[in-house]
């Protein structure tokens, strides 16, 4: 819903530059999904973030930031669904903003922004290379603990974002801090042919096999079967604990 008004918005950029004609034709191939490969979500998240600040910034000054939290996307959406409304020009100006110079004008702050941040146009505006996770222990602060320990999880590219079905919601920094605890496929024809993974292992404790076991899996979108008879449970175990009342007191 948003791209093709974004594209709309950049006819309005007089004299487009060689960097804006490259993300201009970058949206234009857009297949939308989230993927960390890609260029194409980079340029689509600055863009509406960029747009949401250019509308809202000069009416509420203060007040635009991180109190508002993702509010700002609900008025995009209406733009976009609705179209523009008085907020959309800029009461700092003398002039009359539409809503696609708006547009062209969030484009160009977002080529800008993006320049500062990871140099020219390239691989380096890939989302993954922009868009990370990482799974950190309490301690892995601690440099020398992490190192000796390995606390923390290797740092992963990956796609998503706070708004798609794959969540990888991110703060200022874009490094994923909220996503899905555990995905499961349940088969319900066959329990026993069910999926599941999780981001992290079946243990807690570093330097256990089963410690962050399950991450290169989960960020790579895999799964692991998961066994749900008493027959199927115990053709699949490869160790078994067994809880004793009163012993250990």
């Amino acid at each position: 819903m948003l791209t093709p008004m974004i594209l709309r918005g950049a006819e309005a950029i007089s004299d487009p530059d060689e960097t804006e004609k490259s993300v201009i034709e970058e949206l234009k191939g857009w297949d939308y999904t989230m993927d960390a490969s890609l260029v194409a979500p980079s340029l689509f998240e600055f863009i509406r973030m960029e747009l949401a600040r250019h509308i809202m910034l000069d009416e509420l000054d203060e007040l635009y930031g991180a109190s508002l939290g993702r509010q700002h996307d609900f008025y995009i959406y209406s733009l976009a669904n609705g179209g523009p409304d008085g907020w959309v020009d800029n009461t700092d100006t003398p002039e009359k903003e539409t809503t696609d110079i708006v547009i062209a004008q969030s484009i160009r702050s977002a080529v800008d922004t993006l320049t500062a941040r990871y140099g020219e146009y390239g691989d380096n505006w890939q989302w993954g290379r922009i868009h990370t996770f990482t799974l950190e222990h309490p301690m892995g602060g601690v440099k020398i603990l992490d190192r000796m320990l390995r606390l923390n999880s290797k740092t992963y590219g990956v796609g998503g974002s706070y708004h798609t079905v794959e969540p990888y919601a991110y703060r200022d920094n874009f490094r994923a801090h909220h996503g899905a605890s555990e995905r499961h496929i349940f088969n319900t024809a066959d329990w026993d042919k069910s999926l599941t993974v999780i981001p992290t292992g079946t243990s807690g404790i570093p330097g256990s096999p089963f410690y962050l076991s399950q991450t290169e899996t989960y960020v790579n979108n895999g799964f692991y079967t998961e066994p749900f008879s008493d027959e199927a449970v115990a053709a699949a175990k490869k160790f078994e604990i067994t809880f004793k009342p009163g012993v250990g007191k």
